[in-house]
């Protein structure tokens, strides 16, 4: 334990003098601001931004804990090379339906960010087959094939879909409109007007069917099976080599327990080996990687296991650990190397195994000051693990000898004294006092 504790002060010297050493590297290296101006009627819930040059999308939320209403905007800081000004910025809405991206951003040359109302497309699909994709870029840009509008789900014969474009001013009226059917037909529509209330009609007599950008290679299908008792909310997939998935298949709909779904993926021909990621409740995930989807395109989904640490006290949390009951030791710090759960943040963790399918856990969270540890936790019934303020224990040994355990137990606890709160080989000498926080405990 003495080990530990050494371990752990060693360890918040490595965090402030990387904190020291970012703050010198900011000033270094240098940052970019930009402002985000939400003039849409949507409340924004999420904001990432990174460089252009970064292959994945930033984990940081920016707006953290907060939103941006409607009418209201927001200055952000965000860290790069030095001098450098292209900024990739993906944006989020509360209600789910948008995830705008706006890619390569020069921030020197324009900071505003400005996230429109938006003008609207609708597409009525009149033609006998279904619709499986449907993109849009503005007329005539040369950047490829656009976000994608339509997710997984098919678009029926005789309906429509209405779309609210917010990364386009409402200025911007002609668009060029991709429309790929479920034969995978192709046809492009150009110059569409989306300033004009009436929708873009599907298919015309006029049907282009080469686009601008290569041919969509190939797709594969899957069907994900919901053998869990929990409602399965997002499905992200896609090929093995690629490093954002950034369509949630099931788009604004759930995969409730006990129902299954077809999906299609796009990919480079012949390309069989995916990536499938599995979001339910709280945020918890589970992963299915490197399924070769040709061989066996029936994905199973029968529940996981994770928990969520809430830390509601003043304290930085700096590790956290977790074992099942049969485990003799903690195992490793679940926290990533120099991560720290601030006050007021949470963090999913997600558990290797079912461990045969047991629910429960012993899970020890530890700070600069105390080592508290939640023995016999069924994370199957609440898989919520809150560190709280706290109130204060004092000891005052007043004795002649000194003091070698003190352990508490809530009033007429059946589960027995609990950890020792001085620790191992830790001695409360006569004269002196311990103030021990009960982070385990509400202050109630």
């Amino acid at each position: 334990m003495r080990e530990k504790e050494i371990g752990f002060q060693r360890r918040r010297c490595v965090v402030v003098a990387l904190a020291l050493l970012v703050a010198w590297w900011g000033q270094v290296a240098g940052a970019v601001t930009f402002t985000l101006d939400n003039q849409s009627d949507v409340i924004i819930q999420r904001v990432y931004a990174g460089p252009d040059y970064e292959t994945n999308w930033p984990d940081d939320d920016l707006l953290g804990s907060t939103t941006l209403p409607p009418g209201n905007q927001r200055q952000f800081h965000v860290a790069a090379e030095e001098g450098h000004c292209v900024f990739d910025i993906r944006v989020r809405v509360l209600s789910m339906e948008s995830n705008v991206e706006y890619l390569g951003r020069d921030l020197c040359d324009d900071p505003k960010v400005v996230f429109h109302e938006g003008n609207k497309l609708t597409v009525l699909n009149e033609g006998p087959l279904g619709v499986r994709f449907v993109r849009l870029l503005p007329d005539h840009d040369n950047q490829g094939q656009g976000q994608v509008q339509l997710g997984d789900d098919v678009l029926p014969s005789g309906e429509e879909l209405a779309v609210r474009l917010h990364q386009y001013s409402e200025d911007q009226c002609l668009f060029d409109v991709l429309i790929i059917d479920a034969d995978e037909q192709q046809h492009l529509y150009e110059q569409v007007d989306v300033c004009k209330t009436e929708p873009l009609a599907h298919p015309q007599a006029r049907q282009p069917v080469t686009v601008r950008t290569a041919q969509v290679a190939g797709t594969v299908a899957f069907t994900l099976d919901n053998q869990s008792d929990v409602i399965v909310q997002r499905v992200y997939a896609g090929p093995d080599y690629e490093q954002r998935l950034e369509e949630d298949l099931l788009g604004s709909t759930v995969l409730p327990s006990g129902d299954q779904r077809q999906f299609h993926v796009e990919g480079e021909a012949g390309h069989c080996v995916f990536d499938i990621h599995v979001f339910w409740s709280n945020g918890f995930w589970r992963s299915f990687t490197g399924r070769d989807l040709c061989e066996d395109a029936d994905v199973v989904f029968d529940g996981g296991l994770g928990f969520i640490v809430s830390n509601e006290s003043e304290t930085t949390i700096g590790v956290v650990q977790a074992s099942s009951g049969s485990e003799e030791s903690w195992g490793p710090d679940r926290l990533r190397e120099d991560e720290l759960i601030a006050p007021g943040a949470e963090r999913v963790f997600m558990l290797e195994q079912r461990y045969s399918g047991s629910c429960i856990f012993d899970i020890a969270l530890r700070t600069m000051e105390s080592n508290v540890e939640y023995r016999g936790r069924d994370l199957c019934d609440d898989p919520k693990v809150v560190f709280h303020e706290g109130n204060k224990l004092t000891v005052l040994n007043e004795g002649p000898l000194g003091v070698l355990f003190v352990r508490l137990s809530p009033d007429h606890d059946s589960q027995g004294w609990g950890q020792d709160l001085l620790g191992d080989e830790v001695v409360l000498p006569s004269g002196e006092e311990l103030a021990v926080r009960l982070h385990q405990y509400s202050e109630d």
